[in-house]
Parts: C-alpha cells; sequence; structure tokens
C-alpha cells in the first residue's frame, strides 16, 4: 500500500500549483527528500511542471532505471529480475519517476486559489500528507511546511495543521535517538 502527498508551490496569497505523489509520502522518505534537495524555486518549479509522479527523487529528473526499463512495472524486463534486484534498483533511484514523462499519461497539474482548493484535493485522492513550499512575507525566503491528515470515523481524512517541515524532520530524528521531542 502506498502513502499518498500532495507537493506544491504557493505563490503569495491565492495561487497554488500542486501535483500528486504516489509512493512513500510520509515525512521520513519524501518530507527529507524534499527538504535536503528542494530548497531552489527553479528545481522545485521544475519538478511541480512534471506533473503527477509516482515516485519521487532527490532530482525531478529521469532515472537511469526509467531510461533502461521504462517505467518500472511496466517493464517485463525490470518485472523478471530477481526480487532483490527489483528491490535495489527501486532504493537506488536519484531521479523522479513521472506518470506524464515516463509513462505518456496526461498531463496533471493541480492549479488552486488558496490552500483550501488543494487541501481539498488531497482529501480526494486520499493523500495523507501536503508538502507546500512558501515564501515568507517578512524575509522573502522560501521554506517547506508539511500538514498531515488523521483517520476521522466517520468523515475519513481529517487535516491537521500546517508544520515546518525542517522542524518536523528534528522531531523525527530525535525520536530515533530516544530522546524527547
Amino acid at each position: 500500500m502506498s502513502t499518498r502527498s500532495m507537493i506544491a508551490i504557493q505563490y503569495g496569497d491565492d495561487k497554488v500549483d500542486g501535483i500528486y505523489c504516489h509512493d512513500s509520502g510520509y515525512v521520513d522518505n519524501n518530507g527529507r527528500i524534499i527538504q535536503d534537495n528542494y530548497q531552489d524555486l527553479a528545481k522545485t518549479k521544475r519538478l511541480i511542471d512534471l506533473g503527477a509522479i509516482s515516485k519521487l527523487g532527490p532530482s525531478p529528473d529521469q532515472d537511469p532505471a526509467v531510461t533502461k526499463y521504462g517505467f518500472l512495472w511496466d517493464s517485463d524486463e525490470y518485472m523478471n529480475l530477481p526480487w532483490d534486484e527489483q528491490t535495489k534498483i527501486w532504493n537506488s533511484m536519484t531521479g523522479t519517476m513521472a506518470y506524464h514523462r515516463d509513462r505518456g499519461e496526461r498531463l496533471m497539474i493541480g492549479h488552486y486559489d488558496g490552500t483550501r482548493g488543494l487541501k481539498y484535493r488531497a482529501r480526494y485522492v486520499g493523500a495523507e500528507y501536503i508538502y507546500l513550499f512558501k515564501q515568507d512575507k517578512e524575509t522573502g525566503e522560501w521554506s517547506w511546511r508539511v500538514m498531515t491528515y488523521d483517520e476521522g470515523e466517520d468523515e475519513g481524512l481529517k487535516p491537521r495543521r500546517w508544520y515546518s517541515l525542517k522542524q518536523r524532520i528534528r522531531v523525527l530524528d530525535r525520536m530515533k535517538q530516544g530522546q524527547k521531542a
């Protein structure tokens, strides 16, 4: 089962462009990849311009494995490899696997008026995390925010609040080290 997420850029108060990511959306994976590799607005725009993605990599470029095999699980050559070899390839990917570029599907980029539409879309696709690249009005610096969703008994996924992605990663690291967050 996949952990879905949305990745977006907010321009000012109103305009938000975002994409769906199917795999490994949790903070300890996609959050770290985003925080460590997508601090540059131009690079982040390149990622968003890919449209919906299957797997996020440290680079928006096509991964060499996708260049060799095509969209991995559509490839008989890849699927006929031993499981440990498939896993090795999957875990060593450095590029992003995009539905439009790598599989020929329709380009899907969401354009929203503010974060409300983004949150609605996240709920619709079952995304448990939303990553938002936003410019601070006072300092002009760009930074990542993350919103997680909780399961509600009757209403499906319920949004929580926005957190600094950098701080959420620090909390995870402290928890891994056995310290209190």
